[in-house]
């Protein structure tokens, strides 16, 4: 079977076993992949975000865990004036079993 196959079918079957399940599934296609439709799915994908949020009762716009990590990933990687981050950081590691940092 060529790769072809094999990607048509990864495709399909998920879509199969949603609908099989009662799931919604969706399939977007692209006349091209060019930054003009690739702009176009990024801003579909904003909007459902968006609206997803709305239908769960989430501001996607105002996650305090975004703006921590931010400050987290500066303090990892040693940016001048984060190494209170640092540390709170480094005490974390130590906490809760039921907690998960993953640092390699």
């Amino acid at each position: 079977m060529n790769a072809c196959k094999v990607l048509t079918a990864k495709r399909q079957a998920p879509a199969a076993a949603l609908v099989r399940n009662l799931r919604p599934n969706c399939t977007l296609r692209a006349p091209d992949v060019s930054a003009e439709t690739v702009d176009i799915m990024l801003y579909l994908l904003q909007v459902q975000t968006l609206f997803s949020g709305y239908l769960f009762n989430v501001n996607p716009l105002d996650q305090p865990g975004v703006e921590e990590g931010k400050l987290f990933t500066y303090a990892l990687m040693g940016r001048a004036g984060y190494d209170q981050k640092r540390q709170e950081y480094e005490k974390l590691q130590g906490q809760s079993p039921h907690r998960c940092l993953i640092v390699s």
